[in-house]
């Protein structure tokens, strides 16, 4: 009854996903229309929370992953994670980042890693299984960044520079 509430879009080749307030909506693009063709909760399908913020997807070795930034809406047994999907929404997994349900505000990825800004920092996992929380950046100054939470990150590979954004400002 919430899934008119659409809070994410992302679209990879022809399929769109619609991240709602009661879960993840797929839908085909054929020509000017879109044929919806499934609809995905966390009661009947395993995505940790029906609140559908962000989604982004990552090419692992030929597979093509869709992530979902998934948190707990108002039903029993959601809880704040990320789920994801090796096979266009067939099955779901879910992850903890931290180890345990919290807010993950953004997601980047590119074909090795995937990086998930969230309420207690920023993690990176080369498989979605095992995470790594980095260290607050401190400059050559010994300045730092004060904020635990990181609201986005960006991974530059032409440059070799990873971004994060927080509360308390940038750090490259």
């Amino acid at each position: 009854y919430h899934n008119h509430k659409g809070f994410s879009v992302y679209v990879n080749d022809d399929i769109i996903w619609a991240g709602t307030a009661a879960g993840i909506n797929k839908g085909v693009i054929n020509g000017s229309c879109i044929n919806w063709v499934a609809h995905y909760s966390s009661w009947q399908n395993n995505i940790s929370g029906n609140w559908v913020i962000g989604f982004t997807h990552q090419i692992l070795n030929s597979i093509t992953r869709v992530w979902a930034i998934t948190w707990n809406a108002d039903s029993k047994g959601e809880f704040s994670a990320l789920s994801y999907t090796d096979d266009n929404g067939e099955t779901w997994q879910t992850t903890q980042p931290a180890g345990y349900p919290e807010k993950v505000y953004n997601l980047y990825a590119n074909s090795n890693r995937i990086w998930a800004a969230s309420e207690s920092g920023l993690f990176v996992s080369e498989d979605g299984k095992y995470w790594e929380k980095y260290n607050r950046p401190i400059d050559e100054n010994r300045e730092e960044l004060f904020s635990e939470s990181v609201m986005t990150s960006y991974f530059s590979a032409g440059f070799n520079r990873l971004w994060v954004g927080t509360s308390d400002g940038i750090a490259i």
